[in-house]
């Protein structure tokens, strides 16, 4: 038990930091923990050069952090990929339905998809439009900002990133 009571410390703060930095919306606030985190890394070389006796110790810190940092930046490319994945998937069926009834559906729940599932996961927003000859609206958040958005623009059928 005493092996690793040098990291208890350590391996506490990276799996905080870990699990807040890790949820969708909340990368951002990395940037942060950024700046501590290189102050930290540069405290740690120091130590690394100057104290043979903690360099091993004070290097498997580091290990952990540079692993975490990993471990996040792995499930933030995740949430975004899979979020525009499935936001893809629904301008495929809001196409199909429209090639095939010449007008966009009242809502997701008449493709064949949860519209409640979709909000829940990934925030996705899909608004008919009332006049005849609007676009529809599609949206989502991006996984990794509070405030921005990407919106579906079907006049040029690309998806637009909205900064707030």
């Amino acid at each position: 038990m005493l092996l690793f009571r040098p990291y208890g410390p350590t391996l506490a703060t990276c799996g905080a930091v870990s699990a807040v930095l890790g949820q969708p919306h909340w990368v951002m606030l990395g940037l942060l923990a950024a700046p501590i985190l290189c102050v930290w890394l540069i405290y740690s070389a120091w130590i690394i050069w100057t104290k043979p006796a903690e360099r091993w110790t004070q290097l498997h810190k580091m290990i952990v952090w540079m692993i975490a940092i990993v471990i996040v930046v792995g499930v933030q490319n995740y949430y975004f990929s899979a979020s525009l994945n499935d936001a893809e998937a629904v301008v495929n069926a809001l196409w199909e339905y429209h090639n095939q009834h010449g007008d966009f559906p009242p809502n997701l729940d008449s493709l064949g998809m949860s519209e409640e599932q979709l909000w829940g996961q990934w925030h996705l927003r899909y608004i008919r439009p009332t006049a005849e000859n609007a676009s529809p609206i599609l949206r989502y958040p991006v996984t990794y900002m509070f405030f921005d958005a990407f919106t579906y623009n079907f006049a040029t059928q690309q998806w637009m990133y909205e900064a707030d």
